[in-house]
């Protein structure tokens, strides 16, 4: 069975972000197009294994949430020295990115958090254009859900290796 054929199986949502592995569970980035979502996973590509760089799908298999590759067209299986993961993995993290000032990771409430993820879910091109109201209600329980469970951070970084430490000091510890 190929990811594609699995995703069809699975309820679950699509962001638009990109992933890493990090203690062997999904982070997902957060952040709109030109943001620098795939040049953190890049930098991150150094250490741990990338997930996406473009799209994530969401789900939950019962017990946790969890997140694959979204997007069969992954760039980083192009890229040499970028570790490439595949499989499920649970989400233990949502980071909402802004390439701006230093580098600074700051835990997000529940409500951001949702809004957020709302935002990255009608980023992906095929889902915004879908109108079945009763779908789109689902999304949001599910986003709702999620946002309960799971953290959110707000990341504001300057694009340089020195972010790998930070990301690393916050969920290799336990901290998320």
């Amino acid at each position: 069975m190929s990811e594609g054929d699995s995703i069809k199986e699975r309820k679950g949502v699509f962001l638009h972000g990109s992933s890493a592995v990090i203690s062997g569970q999904g982070v997902i980035f957060l952040g709109h197009s030109t943001s620098g979502k795939s040049t953190i996973v890049r930098i991150l590509g150094q250490r741990y294994h990338v997930i996406s760089d473009d799209k994530v799908y969401l789900f939950s298999n019962g017990d946790r949430w969890m997140m694959c590759n979204g997007d069969s067209r992954n760039k980083f299986l192009k890229e040499k020295g970028i570790r490439v993961a595949t499989g499920d993995y649970p989400v233990t993290a949502f980071v909402r990115i802004f390439p701006y000032g230093g580098n600074e990771l700051v835990p997000l409430d529940a409500l951001a958090l949702c809004r957020h993820l709302m935002d990255a879910v009608f980023e992906v091109d095929r889902q915004r254009q879908i109108e079945n109201i009763e779908l789109r209600k689902s999304w949001f329980a599910t986003i709702v859900d999620v946002s309960k469970k799971i953290h959110g951070w707000k990341f504001c970084f300057k694009k340089e290796d020195s972010i790998v430490e930070l990301i690393s000091e916050v969920f290799q510890t336990g901290i998320a």
